[in-house]
């Protein structure tokens, strides 16, 4: 394999593997008459067709040596997938073959079909591909899915993980804008300049572009519907500009390329040697066996937050398949409210909440710079759902230090002073049936639901302890001044709220409210300093070093005038020393949060 690259490049402190991974956009690869039994070698992409022996091999050396295949239920499984062949979407029991689409919409359209009884291109496309594997059926959202009835909607958005999961092969449009800009090297000419030339006696072919790259920086992977889908499939062909991209969990095919696998999987064929390219998603699920669903939901999470939505109100319906599927992984089962994991070896303890309440926030990033963060009124101010903005961490776990001083009222009827306690709400009211119904109601489904109507319902009664701070603004003017006397502090700090510390041994605390309110804007700054402010104390789990009560993880708490509620609009670590206890208002208090 040849590459020319800049000599400056290996200067560097990354390994030579990412840096030929970031900086080298293609290889130029010998190009053997025929394919080698052990060798790699180039392979040609034509530009008007797509090489359906490249597909057929890959999938058949998966279904002969991997665990990729739908898993085994032992209970009757019924899902709604569409018969092109009758043009009619039907209703099948599992396990059958079929092909899942997962694609970008574009702008949306009332229907699915077009004026001419036509479907959008995406769509015509993936059925050619059925066709030619000899698959069937397709399930695709707006064939298969209940578009009218939003209890019937709702129930497939939960299954959205099954439906992938069970799919025999995902296609994916990872070059589209919309549904009809088609398939490349199906319905359009593919963008294929494959450099070929001669160097000592052989045949060099160029291995194109790296697919990877090209669908790191689509369209379809920053839309937050199309995570699910990826991570769910266990078998996913990408379509880039120049060519189809084959990953399952187990290995890793690009078209331009012919790997003999047998030489390239481990001993016993059920994986892809480590040395070669890491995949895009299934090592997620590569090893169910190695699968912890309370370490890797803040992963799910993070990564599906650095995603965009169209519609707010999405939230948590385009992540229902993912939250869904960690409450059924038997053995790291980890429940949600609202998409907060319950962390705790009893979802009816209250300190189960407010452990998973402890999460951190950043704008998110997009063309290198950082998006605001902002908050999502539809949703309660203590779900991550409730913001816009990527969810750095869950700072808290199984093992939180402060978990004996909680107590949790949960409002059971809407419009109503009524409520609950927490653990009789797991026991009265079925907890996450109860929780099912309130999603429902939060996703904005249903012609009669005001899909901008904020967040009343259910208000949370917390009883623990309260922090009273006060806060100081670090203007721009200061910010400058401080760096030109302390040069080591350029870039590590910046304008904004800082919580003050209760003594001269512990650090201010940088806080970021969310850009949309209007009461917590910069303008009012000598207003927000001068009155005091809560933090209600979630817990604290002491990083390695540290003494067991430092540096506590706290909501702070904010009055809205407008809405009259109060609400989350901060969450962090205090980084105070231990003893802040007695030095700072700590009380017991209780707090009606919404």
């Amino acid at each position: 394999m040849l590459a020319v690259v800049p000599e400056h490049l290996f200067g560097r402190e990354e390994n030579e593997r990412d840096i030929l991974q970031k900086h080298v956009p293609e290889f130029m690869i010998p190009a053997y008459p025929g394919p080698s039994a052990s060798c790699i070698s180039g392979r040609k992409v034509h530009a008007d067709k797509i090489d359906f022996t490249f597909i057929n091999d890959c999938i058949a050396y998966c279904n002969a040596h991997h665990r990729c295949g739908p898993p085994l239920s032992s209970t009757p499984d019924w899902i709604t997938v569409y018969d092109y062949r009758n043009k009619k979407a039907v209703s099948k029991q599992l396990p059958f073959q079929y092909i899942a689409l997962s694609y970008v919409w574009g702008p949306k359209e009332e229907e699915p079909c077009l004026s001419d009884g036509s479907s959008p291109q995406v769509i015509e496309d993936v059925i050619k591909i059925a066709e030619q594997l000899e698959i069937p059926y397709v399930w695709v959202d707006s064939y298969c899915m209940e578009q009218h009835d939003p209890h019937k909607m709702q129930q497939q958005l939960n299954s959205m993980h099954r439906i992938y999961k069970n799919a025999y092969l995902t296609v994916v449009d990872g070059a589209g804008y919309s549904r009809h800009n088609g398939l490349y090297g199906i319905s359009k000419q593919r963008n294929v300049s494959q450099t070929t030339l001669q160097l000592a006696g052989r045949l060099w072919i160029s291995t194109l572009g790296n697919p990877q790259t090209l669908v790191q920086n689509s369209p379809w992977i920053t839309r937050g519907w199309t995570y699910q889908e990826a991570i769910a499939s266990p078998r996913l062909l990408i379509f880039t500009e120049e060519q189809i991209y084959f990953e399952c969990k187990a290995m890793r095919c690009w078209e331009s390329i012919h790997i003999p696998l047998d030489c390239h999987h481990r001993k016993d064929k059920l994986r892809f040697l480590d040395s070669l390219c890491e995949p895009l998603f299934c090592q997620y699920t590569r090893n169910p066996k190695e699968f912890d669903g309370r370490g890797d939901f803040p992963r799910y999470i993070k990564h599906y937050t650095q995603r965009s939505l169209t519609n707010s109100h999405d939230a948590l319906n385009a992540i229902a398949g993912v939250l869904r599927f960690l409450e059924k992984d038997n053995g790291h089962t980890v429940y949600n409210f609202w998409g907060i994991p319950l962390y705790a070896p009893e979802q009816k303890d209250p300190w189960a909440l407010t452990t998973g309440m402890a999460w951190t926030l950043r704008g998110r990033e997009i063309n290198g710079s950082r998006e605001p963060i902002l908050r999502r009124h539809t949703f309660p101010s203590w779900s991550w759902a409730g913001w816009q903005g990527v969810v750095e961490s869950f700072e808290l776990g199984k093992f939180n230090h402060y978990v004996t001083h909680t107590s949790i009222l949960i409002q059971s009827k809407k419009e109503s002073q009524a409520s609950l306690s927490w653990a009789g709400y797991w026991k009265a009211e079925g907890g996450m049936e109860m929780d099912r119904r309130i999603n429902l109601w939060a996703s904005g489904l249903g012609p009669s639901t005001n899909r901008d109507e904020p967040y009343n319902y259910p208000w949370l009664e917390i009883t623990t302890g309260i922090i009273r701070v006060k806060l100081r603004y670090a203007s721009p003017r200061f910010i400058e001044e401080t760096v030109a006397k302390w040069p080591s502090l350029a870039g590590r700090i910046k304008p904004g709220f800082f919580i003050v510390p209760p003594d001269e041994g512990s650090r201010y605390t940088p806080i970021d409210f969310p850009d949309n309110d209007p009461e917590l804007s910069t303008e009012r700054a000598d207003d927000i300093c001068q009155r005091e402010w809560d933090c209600m104390l979630l817990g604290y789990t002491p990083e390695r070093g540290y003494k067991e009560k430092e540096c506590p993880f706290v909501i702070m708490l904010n009055y809205s005038q407008r809405r009259k509620v109060t609400e989350r609009v901060w969450g962090g670590r205090l980084w105070w020393n231990d003893g802040w206890e007695k030095s700072s208002d700590f009380k017991e208090r209780s707090v009606r949060l919404h």
